[in-house]
């Protein structure tokens, strides 16, 4: 739930499961709904199934098409929907919700271009820090798991900010840009961010991180191993590589890979200075 938004879900081994368990609680809502002189909106409530392309082609064919209802109403069957901001598809392959953070920024950039000649590099940098990295960044622990070509567009989105910002020839490999910028790569920006976001679930005094994160990560309890000594996470058996890209998988064996006297950092603001110590050395202040 966020605001006036609430977003029901539900898994099981086929359709049927799922449209029981999913039209059992939409009843439960109409019901709260009467009880408190509430009316949910039908016409806004849509429905989406969310797997595999070949596993929704083989389970609906092309007719793709849920049944729930709403207030005696039968709910609109979509492929795509914006929640809370990201544009999530049936299959999470994230182009559309890439295609237009991308057109976002480059017309910020476009923006940038025309004014840099006003502005020194400090300036261009808060600019692009305020403005334009805030984009990259929204939820992309979800939705930065996009195929290889995805992150390279992004990559190229940030070679292409790199040069406008430092004023240098197309040439210039953006390795020597991004360390002269201290700016991460985008896949390295998404296990950043996913890191940080381990580390605050695991902070059990915690108040900023909901429930359902904290749950998802658990130490290795066996005393006797190496393992468990080192406070490592254990990482779960992923059968589909769906769920290698979810945070459930890809959290823990980002963590276990991070050296022990970074995770075992007495504060966020010191893991992440401790972090990126580790990761870029190059980097100077």
């Amino acid at each position: 739930m966020f605001a006036d938004d609430t977003t029901i879900s539900a898994s099981g081994k086929t359709v049927s499961d799922v449209q029981i368990v999913l039209q059992e609680d939409l009843t439960i809502v109409e019901n709260w709904c009467k009880d408190n002189a509430m009316i949910p909106n039908a016409e806004k409530t849509k429905a989406m199934f969310l797997s595999a392309s070949n596993k929704i082609h083989n389970t609906f064919g092309n007719n793709n098409s849920l049944e729930f209802t709403l207030n005696q109403q039968k709910l609109e069957t979509v492929h795509e929907e914006k929640l809370l901001g990201i544009q999530v598809d049936q299959n999470l392959n994230w182009k559309n919700q890439i295609d237009k953070i991308l057109k976002k920024c480059n017309s910020l950039l476009y923006l940038l271009l025309r004014i840099k000649f006003c502005l020194n590099l400090h300036s261009r940098k808060l600019f692009y820090n305020a403005y334009i990295l805030p984009h990259l960044d929204y939820c992309s622990t979800i939705w930065g798991n996009c195929n290889s070509q995805l992150q390279n567009d992004l990559i190229k989105f940030q070679k292409r900010a790199a040069r406008i910002l430092l004023d240098k020839p197309f040439d210039t490999p953006s390795n020597e840009l991004f360390k002269e910028l201290h700016w991460m790569t985008f896949p390295e920006r998404v296990d950043y961010k996913k890191a940080v976001t381990v580390y605050k679930a695991l902070q059990t005094e915690s108040q900023n991180c909901p429930d359902y994160l904290k749950n998802k990560f658990k130490y290795v309890n066996n005393n006797k191993l190496r393992s468990s000594q080192q406070q490592l996470l254990y990482i779960p058996k992923p059968n589909l590589e769906f769920f290698r890209k979810s945070l459930n998988y890809s959290g823990p064996k980002l963590w276990n890979d991070i050296p022990l006297h970074v995770r075992s950092s007495a504060s966020s603001t010191e893991f992440k200075r401790r972090y990126i110590q580790w990761k870029f050395p190059g980097w100077t202040n």
